[in-house]
């Protein structure tokens, strides 16, 4: 799959998403503080942009925090917070551990009015790509997704990500398999999710076999997500890499596999946001005319750089290619 063929020399790209304060507890015992959620593709498209994208920050923070984004983000190459929308409630507070085998365990606590069609308006005209990042899956409902759809003359980039959790009462993630995503699929061109959320949905366990082996299978299952509208279906797996299933122009499904980019395991400080880069560095490389194979490589590498940094304030060192 090739990128788009940019017709300006400053390509303008929306990334939706909700904003969270986190608190992540390391394996370590580390507890670090910091703004994060969508600030990280947001923010890291900036740096990857290099100056050819314009970055539209489409996103709800509280009114007392909105001056404090506008001068911490103000250094952020080509972003943009026009759409950063300021309301009077509190905003996501996220609680994130990380055990000693870098299991994940999430706590979400606070809401945010999904944003809507006409919040959006001013600025999807200008758009020549949408990135929609679920980082708590209350971002926007399905229907003014799909009506926000049809006002982007360009790609959507989605992240499936916590589309594919439940929320306790007491803020609790867990798995949810029975959510339906066909009607998220719908209104994307792109769609990326990583190895456990694909587990979620259905795709199979592989409990005897080689990693090619799990690779194949999530491939085929991959495949026939094809079939509810988006070109192609990418699958992060770590320490694995990155796996594909997309439609050529000629309709012809392919399938991509990409190694991880090799880090010194003593380098890694925090996994925080890994996915979220993934996301930034893969749209970059399509928006710029880049095809999913270059794409995948560099998201690779963006994603394993985020392992050896701390933070959206760290961003700025992300590897260009």
């Amino acid at each position: 799959m090739s990128g788009i063929s940019p017709a300006t020399s400053v390509i303008d790209v929306g990334v939706l998403g909700s904003i969270n304060e986190d608190t992540i507890e390391q394996a370590d015992g580390r507890i670090d503080h910091g703004l994060g959620g969508v600030l990280f593709t947001a923010c890291a498209l900036g740096y990857l942009g290099a100056g050819s994208v314009r970055v539209w920050l489409l996103a709800k923070a509280h009114d007392g925090l909105v001056p404090r984004l506008r001068e911490r983000l103000s250094q952020v190459p080509g972003l943009r917070l026009d759409g950063l929308i300021g309301i009077p409630q509190p905003g996501y507070r996220c609680h994130i551990t990380y055990g000693a085998n870098g299991e994940k365990s999430e706590v979400l606590h606070g809401g945010v009015e999904p944003l809507t069609p006409a919040e959006l308006a001013p600025f999807l005209p200008r758009l020549q790509a949408l990135v929609v990042n679920f980082i708590t899956g209350f971002e926007i409902t399905s229907n003014d997704l799909a009506t926000v759809r049809r006002s982007v003359n360009g790609p959507v980039f989605m992240d499936l990500h916590s589309l594919t959790l439940g929320r306790e009462a007491d803020g609790t993630r867990f798995p949810d398999p029975s959510v339906d995503v066909t009607q998220w699929l719908a209104a994307a061109d792109v769609v990326q999710m990583n190895e456990a959320e694909a587990r979620i949905l259905g795709a199979p366990v592989e409990t005897v076999g080689s990693g090619n082996c799990c690779a194949s299978s999530l491939l085929t299952w991959a495949e026939g997500l094809l079939d509810h509208g988006p070109r192609a279906i990418v699958i992060t797996r770590g320490a694995a890499g990155s796996v594909a299933a997309w439609r050529n122009e000629e309709g012809v499904i392919v399938h991509e596999r990409q190694p991880a980019h090799r880090v010194n395991c003593v380098e890694i400080l925090d996994t925080t946001g890994c996915g979220d880069v993934f996301l930034a560095a893969m749209t970059a490389a399509q928006v710029q005319g880049l095809g999913l194979s270059t794409a995948m490589e560099r998201a690779n590498r963006a994603a394993a750089c985020n392992c050896q940094i701390s933070g959206i304030d760290e961003l700025n060192r992300l590897p260009l290619k």
